[in-house]
């Protein structure tokens, strides 16, 4: 421990003061302050005579320091409506524009809605900075939206950041009622409108849309398809701003300084402040300004002819911006960007071996890929745990994708910057810059799409457990920081081993087979449920709505897949051609393998034959299925109860008078049955349908019930409703509307002896039956637990 607090100073502190930071952030600051002065006099008393006695004493200082720093678990109180119109005055950080899908504003003064506002943050929405010369203070009219808890499992709640960093929700504006504008703002708005100008013109859509991210910071226009394609060839983080991008700006200007001979003081604040005007311009990204203030403090370090140890520089450069931003400690961006940084900075050295001999092309060549290979590893060693715990997936063909595709991207970025920097003086010569770019960035897209394309590029492995996170963690640092006596290829074999094992999902206490696990998601207006049978094979029941603001493939079910460690849809079920509930289709067919899809009709409104068509391009088969057809998926059987065929078993929908032109009414019913229980899946069938049903003594007897309609008024036939007797109805409804799910629905279903839950009030619902006994637990809500 002495050597490595005497080789590495700056570590210690950077972990003392980011457990502090997230202590004062979970615990209340007494307790943290109590704990950081009993361990500073245990472990500094003892050994006031030693070397390491004013490290032990330093260190719960700066623990002690980051407590006070941060603002407390769950931040200030504030208004407990879900939605209030408001009117307020609030001030724009320094610089905002950037991003034209949210901003964080503070509110200087409440003219209408909660007074509690006054003094915190809220997170403007709706609001396009983009075409205004640099507002600082406005004063808005819309409606105010408070943080909403996590409704889905495994999901980020992201009410509890917003507490943690002092903001008290969103703000959908509807109308800019004043404005004062800053001179500052203005030029710089000016500035990235002329950048922006430059890149509307560019004919290819994904390359306007890279550019975009990769100088502005602004993923706005980044088509989902491209980030689908960086994130299977692990080459997404080149879309950040980082430290790619300064490197890259500090390169062209060391180059233009060596041009212009200036001297080693002059260039070093040169360049320092076209850093810092850098990060400013872009938006003061998390990942930016890790990499800003780590130059600050190699430059610093130069300037002063120090000799520059890299981890312990970024170390300290880590622990001096979360003094200088607390918030950071809780944002994943900052955590990955530093984890990659410090990874490549201790392990490039241990892994790649100094040249020797004579120098020549071969040569350079295979120091080149080992050096690359070694960084991609290095890099994805200390953020592989926070990708899997947050994702639960990681691309493994980063290494080799990095290859490829870094030097053609930085190539696309230097002519990028180039561009932007000509565009408001010499815009024709800043568009040939562009337009090489634009060219750059197509090759590498189509890189990423090779690499990528291989079915095992993407390891889906799960959402690890806490005490496999913690060894993982103590074995590396100890390949890294310690273990000086292992010889290089030993540390490469050893590291690569437990990245290995990382990557492993070791079955938990909720992964047992012979089980049926059935999880209702939360996806707001519309329907999406996931089986996982007791084969390990996975259906998806709808996909939830999809629009140009909103796709709850994207936002929910493929997240939730997976963190639970499944990549592979054995099947998709499409209930009926309304976008509530076939809107993913895209996102899934894109983004994962899709064995089928199972609909009622290949007819429907425009959109879901061209999604169909979709999927068929991708080589996904589209099957029609009707009543009295039965799929035997192990031991579970799905069982077609709805629509018939003119002729055949089951209801022939076109007889029936009003119906037939409605897709509702065609809405396939699916029972899945594992031995004694089993579950009714009704998309949104029709009242007239379902008194149909009925009255052909179809056999509707289930467990669970998935209510049809989200529990619209008037849409459950209380015939119905008494023929399935479920023990269970789950209502998936979202909170578009204020009266869902309707009380007179709730109150039918508990006549006929169910237990009524919702998504919107009880989260994401979750069922799990092996057969014989049935438990229910929900994300929120009092039915956690039950046993039936």
């Amino acid at each position: 421990m002495s050597e490595l607090i005497k080789r590495r100073p700056s570590l210690p502190l950077l972990a003392a003061v980011w457990a502090g930071i997230l202590a004062g952030g979970h615990f209340r600051p007494g307790l943290s302050l109590a704990l950081a002065l009993a361990g500073g006099l245990a472990c500094g008393l003892p050994l006031a005579g030693s070397r390491r006695s004013v490290m032990l004493v330093l260190v719960p200082c700066v623990f002690l320091a980051g407590v006070m720093r941060s603002p407390g678990p769950g931040g200030a109180a504030g208004p407990t409506c879900d939605r209030i119109p408001v009117v307020l005055r609030l001030e724009l950080p320094f610089l905002t524009g950037q991003c034209r899908e949210s901003v964080r504003a503070k509110v200087l003064e409440v003219r209408a809605g909660d007074p509690r506002l006054a003094g915190r943050y809220v997170v403007l929405r709706g609001l396009d900075l983009a075409g205004r010369r640099g507002q600082r203070r406005l004063l808005i009219a819309g409606t105010f939206y408070a943080p909403q808890p996590a409704r889905n499992p495994m999901a980020h709640d992201s009410g509890a950041g917003q507490r943690r960093a002092g903001v008290a929700g969103s703000v959908r504006v509807r109308e800019v009622l004043e404005e004062m504008r800053s001179p500052a703002d203005g030029l710089l708005a000016a500035m990235r409108g002329a950048v922006r100008g430059l890149i509307a013109g560019l004919a290819d859509e994904r390359a306007r849309g890279v550019i975009e991210a990769m100088l502005l910071g602004d993923r706005t226009d980044l088509p989902p398809d491209v980030k689908s394609v960086m994130l299977r060839a692990g080459a997404y983080h080149v879309l950040a701003i980082s430290g790619l991008h300064v490197g890259i700006l500090v390169f062209m200007v060391s180059i233009l300084a060596t041009i212009l001979r200036l001297g080693r003081i002059f260039r070093a604040v040169v360049g320092l402040a076209i850093v810092v005007f850098y990060i400013i311009f872009t938006g003061m990204r998390p990942s930016a300004m890790r990499a800003g203030t780590l130059f600050l403090v190699l430059g610093l370090a130069r300037l002063f002819q120090y000799k520059v140890d890299y981890p312990n520089a970024v170390c300290l450069a880590g622990a001096a911006l979360l003094f200088a931003v607390p918030g950071l400690a809780w944002d994943l961006g900052f955590r990955l960007s530093f984890g990659a940084v410090f990874g490549m900075t201790l392990f490039i050295p241990l892994l790649v071996a100094a040249p020797s001999g004579p120098a020549s092309v071969a040569r350079r060549a295979s120091g080149y890929v080992q050096t690359g290979l070694a960084a991609a590893l290095a890099a994805q060693l200390l953020t592989v745990p926070f990708l899997v715990w947050s994702f639960g997936r990681v691309s493994i063909v980063a290494g080799l994708s990095n290859l490829v595709i870094l030097p053609v991207m930085s190539l696309a970025l230097t002519a990028g910057i180039e561009g932007a920097v000509l565009a408001g003086v010499l815009p024709a010569l800043g568009s040939v810059f562009m337009r090489s770019a634009s060219v750059l960035i197509a090759v590498a897209i189509a890189a990423a799409e090779r690499l990528g394309a291989w079915g095992g590029a993407m390891v889906y492995a799960g959402r690890p457990h806490a005490a496999k996170v913690c060894l993982y963690y103590a074995a590396v640092l100890w390949l890294g920081l310690g273990g000086t006596r292992i010889g290089r290829r030993s540390r490469l074999a050893l590291l690569l081993a437990a990245f290995a094992l990382m990557l492993v999902r070791a079955p938990g206490p909720g992964d047992g087979r012979g089980r049926l696990e059935v999880t209702f998601l939360y996806v707001g207006n519309g329907d999406a449920c996931v089986m996982e049978l007791p084969d390990g094979r996975t259906v998806l029941i709808d996909t939830g709505p999809a629009s140009a603001d909103y796709d709850a493939a994207r936002a929910v079910v493929l997240p939730f897949l997976a963190l639970r460690g499944i990549g592979t849809l054995d099947m998709l079920i499409v209930t009926h051609p309304h976008n509530d509930h076939y809107g993913g289709i895209p996102a899934l067919v894109e983004t994962i393998r899709v064995g089928e899809i199972l609909v009622a009709t290949l007819d429907g409104e425009g959109r879901y034959v061209e999604d169909l068509d979709t999927a068929r391009d991708r080589g996904v088969p589209v099957n029609v299925v009707r009543a009295g057809e039965k799929l035997a998926m192990g031991e579970v059987t799905l069982e077609v109860l709805h629509p018939g065929s003119p002729g055949g078993p089951g209801l022939d929908v076109s007889a029936l008078p009003g119906e037939r032109e409605d897709p509702n009414a065609w809405s396939m019913v699916i029972r899945a049955t594992l031995n004694e229980h089993s579950l009714l899946m009704t998309g949104d069938l029709t009242p007239a349908v379902q008194e149909s049903l009925v009255a052909r003594e179809t056999n509707l007897k289930c467990d669970v019930l998935k209510v049809p309609h989200h529990g619209h008024p008037g849409e459950t036939s209380e015939a119905f409703a008494r023929a399935v007797s479920a023990d269970l109805a789950v209502i998936s409804c979202g909170a578009k509307y204020f009266d869902m799910p309707d009380t007179a629905t709730t109150a039918l279903l508990e006549r006929a002896g169910s237990r009524v839950l919702s998504t919107r009030a009880d989260g994401a619902v979750r069922v799990v039956t092996d057969g014989r006994s049935m438990s229910v637990s929900t994300v929120l809500g009092g039915a956690q637990n039950a046993s039936y």
